[in-house]
């Protein structure tokens, strides 16, 4: 997958795409992002709110659990896991 890792980031980027397509394309090269760009977890976190689904919710927690973050952003998930329920928390921790 290394080798779409440009198109993907370029794909996740763009905001003619829907939001659950961009957190997916995100979801395979974060890993490989070192660190999490603001930008993506600006992004990413945006994704735990009421409006959004539990499933896609569940994949940006996902994809959060596979980078490498700053502190800061660690500092910002703390703050995510103390008002997610049990379904996120879990993919969540895993990230510490």
């Amino acid at each position: 997958m290394v080798q779409f890792d440009s198109q993907l980031k370029e794909l996740a980027s763009r905001d003619d795409v829907p939001i659950d397509e961009r957190v997916t394309s995100l979801g395979i090269v974060a890993p490989r992002l070192r660190p999490l760009p603001d930008d993506v977890f600006s992004l990413l976190t945006s994704r735990f709110t009421d409006e959004v689904g539990p499933l896609n919710r569940l994949s940006a927690a996902s994809t959060l659990s596979q980078a490498r973050l700053t502190d800061k952003q660690f500092s910002a998930v703390t703050k995510i896991i103390e008002r997610e329920g049990p379904l996120t928390v879990r993919l969540l921790a895993i990230s510490f």
